[in-house]
């Protein structure tokens, strides 16, 4: 399974992607994680190679996370959309993207593994 992470924030992409490493670990999964810190890069990512699952911060410079999920969308409707963010101010725009789920900043283990 390929998962992207895609978050403006470097503390916050790193601890999100160290954490889903261990959790593909822990569940004896294969996978790669691979981080991104503008939605631009992840999309050109995608086009080249699908992802399985994409966390997306909905506030970040440029691009933001919902405008990256409708692109996304675009050539891509199968991939599992979560939103990684601080707030919950957009959480109907990512069922308009049919997100898998909206995660609100800070969450825990208990929301990720719910997955």
């Amino acid at each position: 399974m390929r998962v992207a992470v895609v978050d403006d924030s470097a503390a916050d992409r790193a601890w999100l992607a160290g954490e889903l490493e261990a959790l593909l670990a822990r569940r004896g999964l294969e996978g790669t994680v691979t981080a991104f810190s503008e939605g631009g890069d992840f999309l050109e990512a995608a086009r080249a190679e699908r992802f399985g699952l994409a966390f997306l911060d909905v506030y970040m410079e440029g691009m933001d996370g919902v405008e990256t999920a409708r692109a996304l969308r675009e050539f891509d409707p199968g991939c599992l959309l979560v939103f990684s963010t601080s707030s919950e101010d957009h959480a109907l725009e990512g069922y308009r993207v049919h997100a898998a789920q909206y995660l609100v900043k800070p969450y825990g283990a208990e929301e990720r593994e719910a997955l």
